[in-house]
């Protein structure tokens, strides 16, 4: 069964909304997608990841205080929900808020594979900062994670040593 066919039989519910709205979201249809997930958080306004998702959508288009907004309230449902809390560690680096981007991302442990990420972010991070002793741990965990910013990451980190004399 479609979810169009779920959302037929029962118009008021609004998981099937929110999966449907992932599925356009992912198909570059996000106009729809925001119009499901509205609708969804009209039916049940404390959807944590619904609100994530139009977090989400809002940050990608770089509407940054409206994606903080919803992310936040998504966080407030729910505290420990990953995918909020990377969207909204990411916006606040895009708000080049990097303090803030810091102490946010004390909230998740790094050990999980969902966080490179969040890694990549408190790295750049600690280096906008000029913290640059602790940014080098970090820069070392990027080279490991992503080889493919390999030659962005080693200027940083060469840049990094050079600060602290090294």
């Amino acid at each position: 069964m479609s979810y169009d066919q779920i959302i037929a039989q029962d118009p008021n519910n609004s998981i099937a909304l929110c999966n449907k709205g992932c599925v356009l979201e992912d198909t570059g249809r996000t106009d729809e997608a925001m119009a499901c997930y509205f609708k969804a958080i009209e039916i049940n306004p404390q959807d944590g990841i619904t609100l994530n998702n139009i977090g989400k959508v809002f940050l990608v288009r770089n509407e940054l205080d409206k994606a903080l907004e919803y992310l936040n309230r998504s966080l407030t449902i729910n505290p420990n929900y990953p995918k909020a809390i990377s969207n909204k560690a990411f916006t606040l680096f895009n708000l080049k808020r990097y303090q803030e981007v810091i102490e946010f991302i004390r909230i998740l442990p790094e050990t999980t594979s969902e966080n490179e990420t969040l890694i990549i972010t408190k790295g750049i991070s600690l280096y906008n900062l000029k913290k640059y002793k602790e940014c080098i741990e970090y820069m070392n965990k990027i080279l490991i994670l992503r080889p493919d910013l390999s030659n962005t990451i080693k200027k940083m980190k060469d840049n990094a040593l050079s600060e602290i004399g090294h």
